[in-house]
């Protein structure tokens, strides 16, 4: 077989067993293989190393390969034929090892959104009434007041369309209401928002603020940054207990 065929069939062989072919095209290459017995006898060699590899673990790996280098040592150029081309494997290995490093890192990134996402179902819990109610009749305060019962019943939805239209400045106490009911609701981006404009903001309930924050970033899968509001939450505070309790499940 000349340099140029061998090449051609090489690459058709690698798309092949890599499923890198068309339908139209595989089938045109498997009635090849049913009329050229070489053919088909060195594609089912080179199938026969791919499922290896997918198979092997890293170390067996090197070895199977050092194990396939020494079976493709060359014999003569019609006799070559029947063994898989060092190319091929070579290519092969290298699309299974992205295989295989992609699914790691996806098997780890899964891990550990699951162990976030079971730390945040411990720890996360609405917040309590931190404001007292205004009792003083005005439409906001009616309103600030309707929207808090909302949020304490798990209305979030509700508690949340009327917050976003009274709450006028970003250090309103209200958005803690609106950044946990986003929380809540699974919006941890729009709480990290709210929650880091009213830090910006605002001086007073700010360790809620920031374990809250915290939260969020945990949801969020961001584990540097919840350790460092973690760290701000002042001794002595409701939440630095809460806040302690999570320092140990993450290290």
């Amino acid at each position: 077989m000349k340099s140029d065929e061998s090449s051609n069939i090489d690459e058709k062989i690698f798309r092949f067993l890599n499923n890198e072919m068309t339908n139209e095209e595989a089938k045109d290459f498997s009635k090849m293989m049913e009329s050229d017995s070489d053919l088909k006898t060195l594609v089912e060699s080179n199938h026969e190393i791919y499922e290896s590899i997918k198979r092997a673990g890293r170390n067996e790996l090197i070895q199977r390969l050092k194990l396939a280098d020494e079976k493709m040592a060359p014999i003569d150029d019609e006799s070559t034929r029947l063994f898989p081309n060092r190319q091929i494997v070579i290519r092969l290995v290298a699309a299974v090892t992205l295989l295989l490093a992609v699914s790691a890192i996806v098997l780890l990134s899964s891990r550990s959104n699951a162990s976030s996402d079971k730390l945040f179902a411990e720890y996360f819990s609405p917040m309590e009434r931190i404001l007292p109610s205004s009792g003083r009749g005005l439409d906001k305060a009616d309103q600030s007041d309707k929207a808090i019962e909302f949020y304490l019943e798990g209305n979030y939805d509700e508690s949340i369309e009327i917050l976003e239209e009274i709450i006028q400045a970003p250090s309103d106490p209200l958005m803690l209401y609106l950044a946990t009911a986003n929380l809540a609701l699974g919006d941890q981006e729009k709480s990290i928002l709210q929650l880091e404009q009213y830090l910006n903001t605002a001086s007073e309930l700010r360790n809620e603020a920031m374990w809250f924050i915290a939260l969020a970033y945990l949801k969020a899968n961001k584990q540097e940054q919840v350790i460092a509001y973690l760290n701000q939450i002042k001794e002595g505070h409701f939440y630095k207990r809460s806040a302690d309790g999570l320092m140990e499940e993450l290290n």
